[in-house]
């Protein structure tokens, strides 16, 4: 479930959450985080394998564990 609470740190590893993988059709579940909205309900990741980061909603991903 979306944790609105939940601070993703720079360099902190994510997966897709149920939602971003039903919303997102990347080749990984699994990135970074390079960058995040303090503002908004966003963050920047670079998913494995991709060269680009995305800006994804924060209920599409969760805290690797």
């Amino acid at each position: 479930m979306y944790d609105q609470d939940i601070e993703f740190r720079l360099g902190q590893r994510i997966r897709l959450s149920d939602l971003g993988k039903e919303r997102c059709k990347f080749k990984t579940d699994t990135g970074v985080v390079v960058g995040r909205n303090n503002v908004g309900e966003s963050v920047r990741v670079l998913m494995d394998g991709r060269k680009q980061p995305q800006t994804l909603h924060k209920s599409y991903v969760e805290m690797a564990g």
